[in-house]
């Protein structure tokens, strides 16, 4: 993870728990009876350390994970492959880090042989996590501990076990996702290892699925949130690549990628820097801020825009630029009646992202950049406005890119009026097919970038293939920038 990724090893406390039995020559056999049938006998045994599923973060550092039984929990008790019954915990009244697993046990049982104790059960599942220290403890903390019979009293039909020590089955995270600038609200997670070594399901005979890109792990909290605790088991077993796949709670997705390395019990904290995936370009920008790979053409998420680059441009955009999907008027307009046909566009198609109802021409009547030809498009120094505007040139620059491939954004960084750019055709058949419609005009559209204050703003026209400066008569479709 790009930022100090903070490790700690699980403390595993030791306890001698003193058991009665006998002393003679026949602890190592049956004292009487017959124990080759099977049959169902007593067992109590001296659990320590209890890593159970009742987690908790704390300590002198805040930072430490303990682990604490609750009445009844549940453990299962495999031997020779095959489930042979569960015990249920006693908790000790003085200290719930120890307990006395109490339960029966059915099958043949001889001295010496070992059984094998799963906390929640042998058969694990890692997924439908919600992402939260509670829902991890309640059922996605796997733990398991051997046990050996150290005597079979076949007339009460009760083993005598030796203590078990619980070990985690998987390693916790807890993480929190960011932009670099801002937290990331994480609607769903999904991760998946490159070795395809991180378990989803494994069954009590071995049988198991693994994560993979076409059948990630996915991680859906309730709540849209920022900090996730997760439980993942990776039996690679060395350093592997890790991906993230974010959904977020504004539409946008993320990705972040790196090699780690997780040990099942440790504890892992840190922070996620991811970057937005470029696959959104092309997909839909909706009423309620959602953003979808079809065009919905009615309700409360119907279609206003469709994503046309991904990715921050200082001053510009921090994630994304998008094309309106038609034109503000049907007419030509003059460059300040420009400016009031994206206002009134906006008021007609709103959008909502988190608290905020994007419905007004957000740079109001004025240019968003001024430059003159051979100098940089790319001029603007003040903070970014988001929402619905007129198109800068850098704004038109980078739809180009993202729709098209080429021409670059960036090289050259100067704009020379008449001088060519691009292929004007190919660019509007491109938005066009973005868009779902052939409504853009091969003819010239506004800008909301000045050349100087003399009066005159950048146009590009498609006809001609190139930006020019002018005061005349042109069309206006509004981009939406966030």
């Amino acid at each position: 993870m790009k930022t100090k990724t903070l490790f700690y090893t699980l403390s595993l406390l030791t306890i001698v728990f003193t058991m009665t039995a006998c002393s003679n020559e026949d602890d190592a056999a049956v004292k009487s009876g017959d124990n080759t049938n099977v049959r169902t006998w007593q067992v109590s045994i001296n659990a320590g350390p209890a890593q159970t599923r009742a987690i908790s973060v704390g300590g002198n550092d805040g930072q430490t994970l303990y682990y604490n039984w609750d009445a009844y929990d549940v453990v299962e008790v495999v031997k020779g492959g095959a489930s042979v019954g569960t015990l249920h915990a006693n908790v000790s009244e003085g200290n719930s880090a120890y307990a006395k697993l109490d339960g029966t046990l059915t099958g043949t049982f001889s001295v010496g042989e070992t059984v094998t104790l799963y906390y929640h059960t042998a058969e694990l599942d890692y997924t439908e996590q919600v992402g939260t220290l509670a829902g991890v403890s309640t059922n996605k903390s796997y733990l398991t501990a051997t046990s050996t019979v150290k005597s079979v009293d076949g007339d009460n039909k009760f083993l005598s076990m030796s203590d078990a020590a619980f070990t985690p089955m998987q390693d916790y995270l807890e993480l929190s996702f960011t932009d670099g600038n801002k937290p990331i609200n994480v609607k769903s997670l999904e991760i998946w290892a490159e070795d395809g070594k991180l378990v989803k399901t494994k069954a009590i005979d071995g049988t198991t699925t693994y994560a993979s890109e076409a059948s990630p792990l996915v991680i859906t909290p309730a709540t849209a949130t920022n900090k996730l605790f997760l439980a993942l088991r990776d039996e690679n077993g060395a350093t592997n690549k890790y991906h993230f796949k974010v959904t977020a709670s504004n539409g946008l997705i993320y990705k972040y990628e790196d090699y780690k390395r997780l040990e099942n019990g440790f504890f892992y904290k840190g922070s996620v820097t991811m970057t937005v995936s470029p696959e959104i370009v092309g997909y839909f920008l909706n009423k309620d801020g959602s953003i979808t790979s079809t065009k919905q053409t009615s309700g409360e998420n119907q279609s206003y825009a469709v994503i046309a680059y991904v990715g921050s441009v200082p001053h510009y955009f921090d994630d994304f630029i998008a094309i309106a999907l038609i034109d503000a008027d049907d007419e030509t307009q003059s460059w300040s009646d420009a400016l009031y046909k994206v206002g009134t566009y906006a008021a007609a198609h709103p959008v909502t992202i988190g608290t905020t109802t994007y419905k007004t021409c957000a740079i109001g009547n004025s240019y968003y950049d001024v430059f003159d030809s051979g100098e940089t498009s790319n001029s603007r120094t003040s903070a970014v406005v988001k929402g619905w505007r007129l198109p800068s040139v850098t704004d038109w620059r980078y739809i180009f890119y993202g729709l098209c491939n080429s021409p670059s954004p960036t090289e050259p960084a100067a704009i020379t009026e008449h001088g060519n750019y691009g292929n004007g055709g190919t660019l509007l058949t491109a938005i066009n097919t973005a868009c779902g419609n052939d409504i853009l005009k091969n003819v010239g559209y506004w800008t909301s970038s000045d050349t100087n204050g003399f009066g005159y703003y950048w146009v590009y026209t498609f006809s001609s293939s190139e930006f020019e400066s002018r005061e005349d008569m042109f069309y206006v479709r509004a981009v939406f920038a966030y």
